[in-house]
C-alpha cells in the first residue's frame, strides 16, 4: 500500500506488528491472541488488521528465514498461528447482510501458500459475500467446473511463486471460456512482479484494493477509507467530544500534555497519532480509545 492509502496511525501499526512478530517467533499463541483482541478493542477493522499487521508480520518472518536468522519451523508455526487468529477475528466481528454475490477464493495447483486467500475470504464474508474458500491447489478443470455448477460471480486467485504463473494463465483461460464468465482477481507476490501475465482478470496489490475493486465492478458501495478520511474522522470526533465537555483546545492540550497547535492539527485531520497520544487524548476526554478510531462499516 502507498502512504496515501494506509489507514490508521503508522507508529501504532508498526508497534503492533513488531509485537506480533516477537510473539510469533516465540510461538506464544496466547500473547498473539491477546494482541488480536487488543487491535479489535482499540477500533481496528479486520481489513486493517489483516493488511497492516498480519501480512507484514508474516512477511517479516519469511524474510528472517531467507536471511538465515530463523528456521522454516518458525515460519510454519507462525503461519498456523495467524490462521487461527483469522478465525478469532472472524468470530469477534459482525457480519454484513448478504449482498447476493458469490466468491471463490483459492490458489492454483502447486501453490500451497493460502494464508492471503484465507484472510481475503474472511473479509469478503464479513462484507456480505457468499464465500467458497477452497483452500490450496485447486486444479483448473475442477475449479472451472465448480464455478460453472455454482454460478460463482467472482474468483480470486493467489499466486506467490512465479513458477505457478503458467497454471494461473491456464486457469484464467478456462474460466473466461465459460458461458457465464466470473470476474477474476489475481493477487500475490508473483502477480505484483509480473502484472502483464494476468490480463484475463484484474491485478490487485492488497486486501483494500481487492475489496474496493470487487465492490466497484459489482456496483456495490466501497467501504474502504483512505488515510485522510480516517484522520479527518478521528479529528472530528475529538473536536465534537471536546466541545461537548465544554473544553477549548487549550484545556485539552493541557490535560493531554501537548501543545495547543498539536490539538488544532489533530482536529483538522492533519496529524498522525501515536499510541501514547491516543491514550493521552482519550484519558483527557474521558472516553475509550475505541470511540476515537473509526471502524470500517
Amino acid at each position: 500500500m502507498t502512504k496515501k492509502q494506509t489507514p490508521g496511525n503508522q507508529a501504532l501499526i508498526e508497534e503492533l506488528t513488531a509485537n506480533l512478530v516477537t510473539h510469533l517467533l516465540k510461538g506464544d499463541r496466547t500473547k498473539c491472541e491477546l494482541l488480536a483482541y487488543e487491535t479489535l478493542k482499540i477500533g481496528f477493522s479486520p481489513n486493517m488488521i489483516y493488511t497492516l499487521i498480519f501480512s507484514p508480520a508474516i512477511s517479516e518472518i519469511g524474510q528472517l528465514w531467507h536471511e538465515g536468522k530463523t528456521t522454516i519451523a518458525h515460519e510454519h508455526l507462525s503461519t498456523e498461528i495467524i490462521h487461527s487468529l483469522v478465525d478469532l477475528i472472524m468470530g469477534q466481528s459482525p457480519l454484513t447482510q448478504n449482498n447476493g454475490f458469490s466468491v471463490v477464493t483459492t490458489s492454483v495447483e502447486g501453490e500451497r501458500h493460502v494464508l492471503a486467500s484465507k484472510m481475503f475470504a474472511s473479509l469478503l464474508t464479513l462484507e456480505g459475500f457468499s464465500v467458497h474458500y477452497l483452500g490450496s491447489e485447486t486444479p483448473s478443470q475442477d475449479l472451472t467446473a465448480y464455478v460453472e455448477q455454482n454460478g460463482i460471480d467472482v474468483v480470486t486467485l493467489s499466486i506467490i511463486l512465479e513458477s505457478n504463473i503458467p497454471r494461473a494463465a491456464e486457469c484464467a483461460h478456462a474460466l473466461t471460456a465459460l458461458e457465464k464468465s466470473p470476474l477474476i482477481l489475481f493477487g500475490g507476490n508473483a502477480v505484483i512482479r509480473n502484472p502483464s501475465y494476468f490480463r484475463a482478470g484484474y491485478v490487485v496489490s492488497d486486501f483494500y484494493s481487492g475489496l474496493a475493486k470487487i465492490e466497484s465492478l459489482l456496483g456495490l458501495k466501497s467501504n474502504v477509507d483512505s488515510l485522510n478520511s480516517i484522520l479527518s474522522t478521528v479529528g472530528r470526533t475529538i473536536k465534537e467530544t471536546r466541545v461537548t465537555r465544554g473544553m477549548n483546545q487549550g484545556d485539552l492540550a493541557r490535560k493531554a500534555s501537548v501543545d495547543r497547535a498539536y490539538i488544532s492539527l489533530v482536529e483538522n485531520g492533519k496529524q498522525n497519532l501515536t499510541m501514547s497520544a491516543l491514550v493521552n487524548l482519550a484519558r483527557a476526554l474521558s472516553v475509550p480509545i475505541s470511540s476515537i478510531i473509526p471502524q470500517d462499516k
